[in-house]
């Protein structure tokens, strides 16, 4: 039941508000809402990813951190 309760919470609703990214083609920038940071959009569509990855990385290290 844990298990279940922890996956549901990983899966969210689905909703629009929550969102991961969202790209402004206008703007040529990918906003990244977890980071709330932009990146250049056509890096990010070519496959260019190594400056989001990073800064998920470090965010994904900072929560962990803050939940011992």
């Amino acid at each position: 039941a844990e298990r279940a309760a922890d996956r549901s919470t990983m899966i969210g609703t689905g909703g629009r508000s929550e969102r991961i990214r969202t790209y402004r083609f206008k703007d040529s920038t990918a906003v990244d809402h977890r980071l709330s940071r932009s990146f250049n959009l056509q890096a990010v569509l070519s496959g260019d990813l190594d400056e989001l990855i990073e800064a998920l990385i470090v965010l994904d290290r900072a929560q962990r951190l803050a939940s011992l």
